[in-house]
């Protein structure tokens, strides 16, 4: 390695042991009294916004009216319906999916406590799903679509003759155009739809005048908009847990998922429990951040040191 490079990449990426990953969770995690007990509080209410967003989905759902001659209406119905029949599919399809893999290994449903605290921990994370939620992935999603479709097509123009490129060139622009209006529509449609749940607002401006209902709905429309700042870190977070299962393959020259993943959270859970006990450790690790999956796995510079001169 060259100078350069050792300076670039000075502190090489070793995973903890069992025997380290144990003395990290004993030692390590509690070494800050105030943030450890501050990451359970918070933990804590990271289950209020979940609980505050099913409360909207299932009151959408219960007070939807059925005016199927009116197309803004119908469009409620679709967004409020679609809703609730998907967050319920990813509710149940994570429960099925669990027991079937318990079935399949013969594990004992009472045993394994790190299996249980991660079905929780992923139940809670899908029970914050909503519409509002996909507008920046739909956002992010389309307008990639778009940019590759350029991208792709206009070299391809450049084949045709003259006239020929023109006349393609119209047809695209419109074709982009129309996606574009489309895409712009339906984002501005989920968003007003979902606002719609909160209309009162506006009619009733006074706040002390909202019943509980009102109020309810209000906080759970605040959790919508809450949630969508979720989306990143979740993705940080899965992203550093999918490099612990990669290994190098030699065959095809790169680097592919080794089917640990799950096994490996499980284990980490369990060590969890057996020192903070199931409800601590299920609030703690409701806060699990990319850099705590990170410092859990990885030694740290100094160890990396030590245990390289042994």
């Amino acid at each position: 390695m060259s100078d350069t490079s050792s300076q670039l990449f000075s502190n090489t990426f070793i995973f903890r042991n069992e025997e380290q990953l144990g003395e990290y969770i004993s030692n390590k995690i509690t070494h800050n009294p105030v943030s450890y007990y501050l990451k359970i509080i918070l933990g804590i209410l990271t289950l209020i916004l979940p609980l505050f967003n099913l409360f909207m989905v299932y009151r959408s759902v219960i007070y939807q009216p059925e005016d199927f001659a009116d197309i803004y209406t119908v469009f409620h119905s679709i967004i409020f319906y679609g809703e609730f029949i998907l967050v319920h599919l990813l509710l149940f399809y994570t429960l099925i999916k669990f027991l079937i893999e318990n079935f399949k290994n013969k594990y004992v449903l009472c045993s394994g406590q790190g299996r249980w605290i991660n079905l929780l921990d992923v139940e809670f994370t899908l029970m914050a799903f909503n519409m509002i939620k996909l507008i920046p992935i739909i956002s992010l999603t389309g307008f990639n679509f778009l940019s590759t479709q350029i991208y792709v097509c206009t070299p391809i123009f450049n084949k045709y003759s003259k006239s020929i490129r023109i006349i393609l060139y119209c047809i695209f622009i419109f074709v982009i155009s129309f996606q574009i209006i489309f895409l712009i529509s339906l984002l501005l449609l989920l968003l007003l739809i979902k606002v719609y749940q909160v209309s009162f607002v506006g009619q009733t401006r006074n706040p002390s005048d909202w019943p509980i209902n009102q109020w309810l709905l209000f906080l759970g429309f605040s959790a919508n908009i809450i949630n969508i700042t979720d989306t990143p870190t979740i993705t940080q977070l899965a992203f550093m847990w999918n490099i612990t299962s990669r290994i190098w393959s030699n065959d095809s020259n790169m680097w592919i998922p080794d089917r640990l993943l799950l096994k490996r959270k499980v284990y980490i859970y369990d060590r969890f429990c057996k020192k903070f006990g199931f409800i601590k450790s299920f609030f703690w690790i409701r806060t699990m951040s990319a850099i705590d999956v990170h410092s859990l796995v990885r030694l740290s510079p100094s160890v990396e040191r030590i245990s390289e001169n042994f």
